[in-house]
């Protein structure tokens, strides 16, 4: 079972919209109970594009880059103490990425 949990807000004054992810990091709350073979487990789920992947995870891992501004380097912190946190709890948060090969769309999934 899943949710979106990304909310879109767009001001009347704003020219553009802004997402904003849950904890500053999930787009997406799924869950599954316990069965014969598997454990219950309850994840919080990044997606991007195949592109930005790499960024997602060190943010998500709380690694600065040297690109990084002040700003940036605030946010990869606070990001990666709501993982922590949402791992300490015993959940589960995974990273999907999205890449175009050819007309189909590939996923490349990674359990942080």
């Amino acid at each position: 079972m899943a949710c979106v949990v990304e909310k879109y807000i767009k001001h009347p004054t704003m020219r553009f919209g802004r997402h904003i992810d849950a904890f500053h990091f999930a787009d997406i709350l799924a869950c599954r109970p316990a069965d014969d073979r598997l454990p219950a487990v309850t994840a919080l789920v990044q997606t991007t594009s195949g592109s930005n992947h790499a960024s997602r995870r060190n943010k998500m891992l709380g690694r600065i880059t040297p690109d990084m501004d002040e700003k940036e380097i605030a946010e990869a912190k606070r990001i990666a103490a709501a993982v922590k946190t949402w791992k300490a709890c015993g959940n589960v948060v995974w990273l999907i990425s999205w890449t175009k090969k050819g007309k189909n769309w590939v996923a490349k999934e990674e359990q942080i």
